[in-house]
């Protein structure tokens, strides 16, 4: 479908004459009658009868090659030009274009043509395992055939459940100029790694997630040989020390090690000293980090931009995670779901990193009050922010975060400790705010929502406000006239990050508990036969019996 409208595609049919040709067959006909015609009588006599005549002849002889109509009807998507029918053949997905290659030889031309135009090729939503019709090695060798030659940029992420090596040495010997290739999941090894980065030496990024086959002999040859590589994303990777970043060029921008739990000191300092260029750095559950490598890193990667630091580290603490604040670039830090995260941190990032634009702090319970976000109200560049699942902020903390007046996005999802008066504080004072994500917050009432639809009308833009999972009563809202303000019934809050779960659990628990057992009889009557059965045991019926069934025995019965 096409805008809605189905396109039926019909076999093209070379013997078939058009309209136009048969229109300038006849006109060419009338015109050779016409002029075998014998001469009029007396023609110079009679002007009028001669005008008259001709006039008529005129008429009939219609032009040999009529003028072209912009409405003239096609019959067929046959009739249009290569250039027409290929941009509509372009909508097609992968399957139909490949099938569409059995229709006619000109089909089949003008679909070649436009595979050797084809720069950019993912499978998303094309494969599926699950129906029986993954990606094979064999599909994707006989797709590279067709467009290697000019592909650019090559997704394997979605549909990689059955490839393995062989699927990079089809990439290797057909596509001599990629430039994006993702990986992810696919069975590499160190051998395919190798051959992919000599026979593709422009890569500049290459997505190797969840290669757990892939270690440092592999990247070692991917980092020597792509000189021009800038991105490089080799999460959740095991075999992965770091030492092949010793090889590591000087082009190499963003790095992504998410979950590399096998990452060394030894790796931490080759990326601190071999990548001083990177302005992006993503390590997330690196297990081994020590507060010394941090430090390294903070003091040589003054470039960094973005810089992910969430999850579980062990050996970490908040003095180390301090030395954030050295990174005088730096405008988008997350530190969700680090436990070592204090107000103390957040105090000394807001006083070096005076660029920073976008904050996540979620999770951070254990270490984060009201104290740190009077911090970050004196963080001017910041717009926003994510304060999900603290436990001990209050409204008193979003009256001071709100004197900042410029944040345009704030999420405080599951925040217990809000009420309606920190998101009127938030919505009054920050003139630029566009989305604000309260969900699970259960403090917060209809009285919030009728304050905030009062304040709209004076507004620049529009305001969205997250609400689900609140005590708001959607029917007893007024919704704004102006539509300048507008409420979101969805809820994004997960219970399990809820700094009041346990709290929760037991109440729900409980609550549950002695709700069930109202009018709830339970197993009484097999209670009663088990208690019947108890009161009628008579051990001297028991003994007879046994005396009984001993002297059968003896008697053979």
């Amino acid at each position: 479908e096409l805008d809605g409208r189905q396109l039926r595609l019909l076999p093209a049919n070379k013997t078939r004459v058009s309209k136009l040709r048969k229109d300038t067959q006849v006109a060419a006909e009338r015109r050779a009658l016409a002029m075998t015609m014998e001469p009029l009588p007396n023609r110079e006599l009679d002007g009028d009868e001669e005008d008259e005549n001709v006039s008529d002849m005129e008429a009939d002889v219609t032009p040999a090659t009529p003028p072209p109509s912009p409405r003239r009807s096609l019959e067929c998507v046959d009739d249009l030009p290569d250039d027409a029918l290929l941009m509509v053949l372009a909508w097609l997905d992968i399957k139909s274009r490949i099938r569409i290659e059995r229709v006619c030889q000109r089909w089949r031309r003008l679909a070649l043509r436009l595979w050797r135009s084809q720069e950019k090729l993912s499978f998303a939503g094309v494969f599926s395992i699950s129906d029986g019709q993954p990606l094979t090695v064999s599909i994707l060798r006989a797709l590279l055939v067709r467009c290697g030659e000019s592909l650019r940029s090559l997704d394997l992420s979605s549909a990689s459940h059955v490839l393995d090596y062989k699927a990079s040495e089809a990439i290797s010997m057909l596509c001599p100029n990629l430039e994006y290739l993702d990986a992810s999941g696919v069975q590499l090894t160190n051998v395919s790694v190798q051959q992919l980065a000599q026979k593709c030496p422009k890569l500049k990024a290459v997505l190797l997630k969840r290669c757990g086959d892939v270690g440092e002999k592999g990247l070692w040859w991917l980092l020597h040989l792509c000189k021009y590589l800038e991105h490089l994303d080799l999460s959740e990777m095991p075999k992965l020390s770091g030492q092949c970043f010793h090889m590591a060029g000087v082009r190499l921008r963003r790095l992504v090690l998410r979950g590399c739990a096998g990452l060394t000191a030894t790796g931490f300092s080759k990326i601190a000293t071999k990548c001083c260029f990177l302005s992006e750095l993503t390590l997330s559950d690196c297990l081994q980090m020590t507060d010394h490598d941090l430090l390294l890193l903070c003091q040589n990667l003054r470039a960094l931009r973005v810089f992910n630091l969430s999850g579980s580290f062990l050996n970490l603490t908040s003095g180390s995670i301090g030395a954030v604040g050295n990174l005088p670039l730096l405008e988008e830090l997350n530190l969700s779901h680090n436990k070592a995260v204090t107000d103390a941190v957040i105090a000394v990032i807001c006083a070096g990193c005076t660029k920073l634009r976008f904050l996540d702090i979620t999770c951070c319970h254990q270490g984060i009050t009201d104290v740190a976000l009077s911090h970050l109200s004196r963080c001017a560049g910041l717009r926003q922010l994510k304060i999900n699942y603290l436990g001990q902020i209050t409204d008193s903390g979003l009256g001071s975060l709100s004197c900042q007046g410029l944040l345009q996005s704030i999420e405080a999802r599951g925040c217990p400790n809000v009420t309606d008066g920190g998101v009127l504080m938030l919505v009054e004072l920050c003139r630029d705010l566009r989305l604000l994500d309260v969900s699970g917050c259960e403090s917060v009432t209809n009285a919030a929502v009728t304050t905030c639809v009062e304040s709209a009308s004076e507004r620049s833009n529009v305001l969205t406000i997250v609400l689900g999972g609140t005590s708001i009563e959607r029917e007893k809202l007024s919704l704004d006239p102006k539509g300048m303000l507008k409420i979101d019934g969805r809820n994004f809050c997960l219970e399990h990050y809820r700094p009041d779960r346990l709290e929760r659990m037991s109440y729900h628990d409980d609550h549950d508990w002695y709700g069930d057992l109202d009018g709830y009889e339970g197993d009484a009557e097999a209670e009663a036969r088990a208690q019947d059965c108890l009161e009628n045991d008579d051990p001297l019926m028991d003994e007879r019996l046994h005396h009984v069934l001993k002297l059968c025995a003896a008697d053979g019965v």
